[in-house]
């Protein structure tokens, strides 16, 4: 068996089609517009049985021209000017504050629309209604809505009347209670700063003169910063005092020799006569004892030269007595001049002026810390003071503050009462109200808006419900299959007026130029392409189910295979319901398909030949009815069958059953080159469809594509030359008689 080359895009099922909702509403236009229509007449009728209601209203001016008095909401009124000026307006005028006067003053209550009424204050705020013009935020449209014209008019004007009256009361009354809150709050103010600068006062003639502001130095801190400055040299000084008595006893306890403990100190003596420039200076004692020891040298060195009675010996050695008299009184030791008490040694004296100097520093640093603390306890109760003070005059800048703002808003309040204003004017009266319910137009748009919506709901309940297809793209779509070709619907006449014994449905022998003969010359085109340019091609074509139209669809392609010049052979498989007999005028009787396979005939005896344009296409019809067809089919006789038409024919067509409707379809699959299922549009064949594409598909058949039978040209006219659809083409494929 030869191969042919399935569609690209033939192997697999495509994705399911969108939503067409532009498609949609083209099919069910009808149902909109039906129910369109009697939703337009319910309102009508809608509109008839409806009360008449009517409106009047008036235009009114608020007016707020006062001065800023910082006035608060008081009863219902607020004239304070927030971000909504109108705000508590709208509510005021809609509540009874309003409308009850309105209704008492007004004896609205007695109008003829209102006096069979139990309430009505309720009755007068149910119709009411107050809106804000577009243009300007300060005026207010007070409108009424009710069955009487002359009422509505006169409920509005007693509205806008006790709105008005309601103004100017609510404004002497918010004027009169801010100033007496006022007045209360400035006597009050102007107490309380009469006695907190009294206060003050007494506080300032008790505290020191220096307290002057937040920028005052106290004496206090001064002088412990002074304090603080004499300790830390003190401290310094005792600490070399301390160091100096540790390295000469230091010395001394190692068992150094007399002279270097002198050395010793002489070194220490001149260290801090060098130094002394830099601290503080050093007591009497000790400058006596740094002398001493270089006046005993300078007498040591003299002797040795000149004799113990010169002159210059003689000085020295009254220098010496003095200093180590001095050095005696200072250590409590009394000297006497002519005693024989024998002076005490420099270095003695030394270290013992030395301890006497720390003793007297540890004390001084006593007084100093007391001293200290003294000056630092009033230097606490000096800022202790100025927190005070800085408090006192805060609380007089407050409350100065407060009474001057309490005063600016009195002045205000009697600015107000005197040239403030705050009333309603009246732009445009109301006058006797108009119809505005029932409205003819609006009731007849509803009723069509909501019956053309249920119409559109019903659709696309019909349209989920609809199984069927609606264009051949979306046949190959849910399918899964090419369009190899599409032809307008084609319904089998019982009685057709025949031409050389051919039905008129074989467009393709009676009209060749016409658009439905060029659809299945694209058929042709098509399968040739899918071919490949191999001849001896056997096709079966099948529907899923009976009535999409596959004898004719089949017949009028064998037409067109023929009329390229190949030899076609047209095969009527179908051996329980055949039609290609009717088709082509063929005596039900006569043997066909049946009898050869059972080797009752000879294929040249059974087989009709019909002269076409271009060639001729040769029929086999089906023959009687055998008792088993499907078995008959299944035999190796039909095999054996095709592969002789194959060899003898360039094509063959078979038709054959519908594959939902006996299995002879899809035994004939397994058999041949290639199958073409015809499905028709506009009928509930989607999933037969499906069904019959799975069966095929299960069965390794070799699906080449679909044939589109009963295309609307006017709605499908996008498939243009290829299908036979295009309006465009008419001018060269004109349905018409003779063609």
């Amino acid at each position: 068996m030869s191969e042919m080359v399935s569609p690209p895009g033939a192997a697999a099922p495509a994705e399911e089609p969108g939503f067409d909702f532009v498609g949609f509403l083209m099919r069910r236009a009808w149902l909109l517009i039906f129910f369109g229509l009697i939703g337009g007449v319910a309102g009508y009728f809608y509109y008839l049985k409806q009360p008449i209601r009517y409106m009047a209203d008036a235009e009114v001016l608020v007016i707020k021209q006062q001065a800023n008095v910082g006035m608060t909401n008081i009863n219902g009124f607020d004239p304070s000017g927030q971000r909504d000026p109108l705000a508590n307006d709208v509510r005021m005028i809609m509540s009874p504050l309003v409308v009850g006067p309105a209704v008492t003053n007004g004896q609205l209550d007695q109008l003829p629309s209102l006096i069979g009424s139990s309430d009505a204050l309720q009755a007068v705020l149910q119709g009411l209604k107050v809106n804000r013009t577009a243009t300007d935020a300060s005026v207010l449209t007070i409108s009424f809505r009710g069955s009487d014209p002359d009422d509505c008019g006169k409920i509005v004007n007693a509205v806008v009347e006790s709105y008005n009256r309601r103004l100017k009361d609510a404004y002497e009354d918010v004027g009169t209670v801010t100033g007496n809150l006022l007045r209360s709050a400035k006597e009050e103010y102007e107490e309380k700063l009469r006695t907190s600068e009294t206060e003050y006062g007494e506080f300032r003639r008790n505290v020191p003169g220096l307290l002057d502001g937040d920028n005052v130095v106290s004496v206090h801190q001064t002088r412990m910063k002074g304090i603080e400055d004499a300790r830390s040299t003190l401290l310094l000084e005792q600490t070399a005092i301390r160091s100096q008595l540790q390295a000469i006893n230091k010395a001394i306890g190692n068992g150094g020799s007399r002279e270097a403990v002198l050395l010793l100190v002489e070194a220490m003596t001149i260290g801090t006569n060098d130094q002394g420039g830099a601290g503080a200076p050093a007591s009497s004692s000790v400058t006596a004892a740094r002398e001493l020891f270089p006046l005993m040298l300078e007498k040591q060195l003299l002797l040795e030269t000149v004799g113990a009675d010169h002159p210059d010996v003689k000085k020295i050695d009254t220098r010496i007595k003095l200093t180590q008299k001095f050095l005696s009184e200072q250590a409590g030791a009394s000297i006497e001049e002519g005693t024989a008490t024998k002076p005490k040694d420099f270095l003695e004296l030394y270290i013992e002026s030395l301890s006497l100097q720390l003793q007297a520093g540890d004390e001084k640093l006593k007084q100093l810390d007391a001293q200290f603390d003294r000056e630092a306890n009033s230097a606490k109760t000096q800022v202790d003071q100025q927190i005070r003070d800085r408090s006192m005059k805060n609380e007089i800048a407050r409350n100065e503050m407060m009474f001057n703002t309490i005063v600016d808003k009195l002045k205000n309040v009697d600015l107000a009462t005197r040239g403030g204003e705050y009333r309603a004017e009246v732009m445009r009266s109301a006058e006797r109200g108009v119809q505005y319910e029932p409205s003819l137009k609006k009731t007849l748009s509803l009723g069509i808006a909501l019956g053309g919506l249920l119409g559109l709901l019903l659709g696309f309940l019909i349209e989920i419900a609809d199984k069927s297809f609606r264009s051949p793209d979306e046949v190959g779509q849910t399918l899964g299959l090419s369009i190899l070709g599409a032809s307008p619907l084609f319904q089998f006449q019982r009685d057709p007026k025949r031409v050389d014994g051919v039905s008129p449905n074989v467009v393709a022998i009676h009209r060749p130029r016409s658009q439905s003969a060029e659809s299945f010359r694209g058929m042709r085109s098509h399968l040739m392409a899918l071919s490949q340019g191999k001849d001896h091609r056997v096709i079966l074509v099948t529907s899923p189910e009976p009535g999409d139209g596959k004898s004719t669809m089949s017949s009028n392609l064998a037409v067109a295979l023929a009329q390229s010049g190949k030899s076609v052979l047209l095969v009527d498989a179908d051996l329980r319901r055949p039609t290609i007999h009717k088709l082509f005028n063929i005596d039900k009787q006569h043997q066909g398909l049946s009898e050869l396979i059972e080797g009752q005939g000879e294929l040249d005896s059974l087989i009709h030949t019909y002269a076409v344009e271009g060639g001729e296409l040769t029929v086999l019809g089906a023959g009687q009815c055998p008792k088993s067809p499907g078995e008959l089919l299944m035999g190796e006789s039909f095999q054996n069958l095709l592969q002789v038409l194959r060899d003898r024919f360039d094509w063959v067509v078979i038709d054959s059953p519908p594959v939902l409707a006996v299995t002879d379809s899809t035994t004939i699959s397994r058999q041949v080159d290639g199958v073409l299922l015809v499905v028709r549009l506009a009928s509930r064949s989607r999933l037969a469809a499906v069904r019959a594409v799975e069966i095929l598909r299960n069965l390794n058949a070799k699906l080449l594509g679909v044939l589109v039978n009963g295309v609307d040209p006017s709605r499908h006219g996008s498939y243009g030359y290829v299908y036979g659809a295009s309006t465009r083409s008419s001018k060269y494929y004109a349905e018409s008689r003779g063609q």
